[in-house]
């Protein structure tokens, strides 16, 4: 009798969890399957910042959003008459040039050539970003009129609990308290700087580096960013959480992750980097919230 009530009691909280796990509105849930390209996130607690905060479920981009992508909206802004939202959400390509290293190339290819198609778009503003979010929306209840689903930047907290993939200790998203793998093989791609390039210096009892280390940078399978579907997933099947582009949030501000010109240290999942402007160091991706489908009668 008691297995009985055990089995009953599970089959009862495994279906709360289901049904709750694919929509805000506790009455009206619906199982949903994840939206191409998206992975679910189940609903979670996590310490951040010292403080304990909860998590409503939600699907997040497996990949950071393509320069494919956003050139597929681009051209759905031109097409629909939209000049205004177009020029906020042109990237400024100009960001490449660099006084230090040849970019030039960069500038004219990076966002346009189909080499690049796969690769995180960078120099896209806060607001462009938003733009690209709320267009996803509408194109999304064009194909499905009766779902309420919300394209949008993540919260800080959400981006956070994607990347540790159910893991609330990990500290990078492949769980691993390195940045290489037993093969010796970097997990990302980021600043590396040798110890041969770093010094103890005595009188300020700090450790400097050098200021031509920049040429003995040591990079992995990628000297700026790389494909998004790089190097492994996490366990929730999310990509490129740590390096490759610094991806915003929903402050404005604040970018997550880290990315291709971060150290070791400031690829971590709790890594926050501030921005002013579009530029080569950041990206972003979307993430979703469903409410309740709305029935045609």
């Amino acid at each position: 009798m008691k297995n009985l009530k055990f089995v009953v009691f599970s089959l009862i909280t495994l279906t709360i969890i289901c049904l709750y796990g694919f929509s805000n509105d506790f009455g009206k849930a619906k199982y949903m399957k994840s939206p191409e390209g998206f992975v679910f996130v189940p609903q979670s607690s996590l310490k951040i910042d010292e403080k304990t905060v909860s998590v409503a479920p939600f699907f997040i981009s497996k990949t950071e959003v393509t320069n494919q992508q956003y050139r597929t909206f681009l051209c759905a802004l031109l097409q629909s008459g939209d000049s205004q939202s177009y020029r906020i959400a042109l990237p400024d390509t100009l960001q490449w040039r660099d006084k230090k290293a040849y970019n030039e190339p960069y500038v004219e290819l990076y966002f346009r050539h189909p080499a690049y198609a796969n690769y995180p778009v960078v120099n896209v503003s806060y607001e462009g970003a938003l733009l690209y979010c709320q267009w996803l929306t509408k194109e999304y209840h064009k194909k499905n009129p009766n779902i309420k689903a919300d394209f949008r930047l993540p919260a800080r907290e959400e981006w956070v609990l994607a990347a540790k993939g159910g893991n609330e200790n990990a500290i990078y998203p492949w769980n691993s308290l390195y940045l290489r793998d037993a093969k010796g093989t970097f997990s990302c791609n980021f600043k590396a700087i040798g110890s041969e390039n770093i010094s103890f210096n005595a009188s300020t009892q700090n450790y400097d580096i050098k200021a031509d280390a920049l040429s003995f940078l040591m990079y992995d399978n990628g000297q700026i960013t790389v494909p998004v579907e790089s190097y492994k997933s996490n366990n929730y099947g999310v990509f490129n959480m740590s390096g490759n582009v610094a991806e915003m949030c929903n402050e404005k501000g604040k970018a997550l992750g880290g990315g291709w010109n971060s150290t070791g240290y400031d690829v971590r999942i709790e890594s926050v980097m501030n921005y002013e402007h579009a530029n080569v160091y950041t990206g972003f991706r979307p993430v979703i919230s469903f409410y309740s489908e709305t029935i045609k009668k």
